[in-house]
């Protein structure tokens, strides 16, 4: 049932203004839900949102990064104002290994399953004691567990220097609208790659027979912000999306634009340092989304940290949903930041992708 409390707060809280941008680039509107709007509405565990799926119609799935939960959201992206209505959380339960999931930074919905993604965490973060590594878990639409995906052996935490880096872990994961491929991206490169600026790409196959996901193929894509890869976004035909923040010397979130089938086979290099594989190129279709969206730097926390696809609207234009990663603010691990200064909320923005895609990169 969704909540009333949280609607009427809403309701009082004016949609910003869409910018006037030039015709090549997207549309972008904003809305925030503030700390002491969630704090009234009993909603402190909304905050630090890892991942968002788009689920037909105005319903919406967000997973929360630092405790296994996911909510439905009601939100309609046509429509001239944004007015989110979140409803009760459901439990991700069941786990074999023990303990709870401590990072889920990625959510995706595919053949009517979830599928999250983690990071790897240290013991002190975990009940059971103990490390726990980066993740890609199934589970059916109640939260229950049914199976982890298999990751490629250079991923996991075999060996001392080797493996995902700590909470750098798997931050990217869409199905193609057509479910037909799974895109799976972390954050940053893993440990053995060095300082080599690339994010590792996994791309997975649906085989229908066995209804299954199969691992198909690895490739890289060049990192530019700080911070890395905070989402990407399988837009079908080949093309994805990647998002990127860096938050120093000030706020910046960019979207880039990038094909799936360019650069080369990474599969062999189980390291960066000498890897001779091309990586995918990328093309920029926004930067500086913080400052299109009307958002008050001064006053906000804008890293946004999901990213998902939305409905088309009548006039064809794409539409995507941008939320920040809040956990500074009303979480049940930090409950006092839910009215710290400087921290505003949740933002909610609105990217409508011009109705002329740009060309698709060169082969």
């Amino acid at each position: 049932m969704l909540s009333g409390a949280l609607g009427l707060l809403l309701a009082s809280l004016p949609a910003a203004a869409a910018q006037a941008l030039p015709a090549a680039l997207p549309e972008v509107r904003s809305v925030t839900v503030t700390c002491l709007a969630k704090a009234r509405a009993g909603l402190q565990a909304f905050g630090g949102i890892g991942g968002a799926v788009h689920a037909g119609g105005n319903r919406w799935w967000f997973a929360s990064e630092g405790l296994p939960l996911l909510f439905p959201v009601e939100l309609d992206l046509t429509a001239p104002d944004l007015r989110p209505q979140i409803g009760a959380p459901i439990h991700i339960h069941g786990d074999p290994h023990g303990g709870e999931f401590r990072k889920v930074e990625s959510l995706a919905l595919c053949h009517d399953r979830f599928l999250i993604g983690t990071e790897a965490v240290m013991a002190k973060e975990r009940r059971s004691g103990s490390d726990e590594d980066l993740r890609l878990v199934l589970l059916d639409r109640r939260g229950r567990y049914l199976s982890d995906l298999p990751l490629p052996d250079h991923y996991r935490r075999l060996r001392p220097g080797s493996g995902s880096q700590y909470y750098r872990g798997i931050q990217g994961l869409s199905c193609s609208p057509d479910g037909s491929e799974l895109l799976v991206s972390l954050q940053r490169q893993l440990q053995q790659d060095g300082d080599v600026a690339m994010s590792r790409q996994l791309l997975y196959r649906w085989h229908p027979e066995q209804r299954r996901f199969q691992l198909e193929r690895e490739f890289l894509v060049p990192l530019q912000l700080r911070l890395g890869l905070m989402d990407s976004l399988l837009l079908g035909d080949g093309e994805a999306l990647l998002l990127e923040n860096e938050v120093s010397p000030q706020q910046r979130n960019t979207l880039s634009r990038f094909r799936i089938d360019d650069g080369d086979d990474s599969r062999g290099c189980l390291s960066l340092r000498d890897c001779p594989a091309r990586p995918a190129r990328t093309t920029l279709v926004l930067d500086r989304i913080e400052r299109h969206a009307g958002v008050d730097l001064s006053h906000n926390e804008v890293q946004y940290d999901a990213l998902a696809l939305g409905p088309v609207l009548a006039d064809g234009r794409r539409s995507l949903l941008l939320l920040n990663d809040d956990d500074h603010c009303g979480t049940l691990t930090n409950p006092t930041a839910s009215i710290a200064p400087g921290f505003a909320g949740t933002t909610f923005t609105r990217v409508l992708l011009p109705r002329h895609s740009p060309s698709p990169l060169p082969r």
